[in-house]
């Protein structure tokens, strides 16, 4: 259920063990993506791939996807961040 996870999440990437914990901020922007939140989805999954893990494949998909759908330039980005 997404709507009763997604403040679950979001209070727990604010705990201090939360704050690099990559599988609660990709379980977070999987969240905010079935809520119909992109532009918080893609923050998240960016922030992952910033922050966390350069390589966390599901995050760089994820982002792949989100930018060939909403950004102009988005292939360039796509294969970019791919």
């Amino acid at each position: 259920d997404y709507s009763t996870a997604l403040p679950h999440l979001e209070r727990a990437v604010t705990l201090p063990e939360g704050t690099r914990h990559v599988n609660a901020h990709f379980l977070l922007g999987e969240t905010l993506l079935a809520r119909d939140r992109r532009d918080d989805a893609k923050a998240i999954f960016q922030r992952i791939v910033d922050e966390m893990d350069a390589a966390h494949t599901p995050s760089l998909l994820h982002l792949a996807k989100l930018n060939l759908k909403y950004e102009e330039e988005g292939v360039k980005k796509a294969e970019e961040l791919y």
